[in-house]
């Protein structure tokens, strides 16, 4: 597999609070968000806080989930993550990342 396939998960997780212009950043790369390295490349896993529950190399898909119970995000007045692969800085676009879609579901627990 080369490394160009799996590129997608160059993408920096990031949230929004309140309306801000300037993010929280949440991760370096999509894997380190769930708290994997190298593009999952030790597999399935699972912890208390996050996991790898699918993963195939092959088709660029996997399933993961993470918690915040243990480095809960506070905010106010909204809420805006974004996951953002291929970063544009002036004119260059970094790691080149092939076409993905990201599918995610999000709870929010309120108190």
């Amino acid at each position: 597999m080369r490394w160009k396939g799996l590129s997608f998960m160059e993408a920096c997780m990031r949230a929004y609070i309140g309306g801000a212009k300037e993010p929280l950043m949440l991760s370096s790369g999509l894997e380190d968000y769930f708290l994997g390295t190298y593009y999952f490349n030790k597999g399935r896993y699972a912890t208390p806080v996050a996991g790898l529950t699918h993963f195939d190399k092959n088709e660029n898909e996997f399933s993961a989930y993470r918690f915040h119970e243990d480095d809960p995000v506070f905010f106010q007045n909204g809420l805006r993550l974004t996951c953002r692969c291929g970063e544009k800085i002036g004119d260059k676009v970094f790691h080149d990342p092939p076409e993905a879609r990201y599918t995610t579901y999000t709870w929010v627990y309120q108190w």
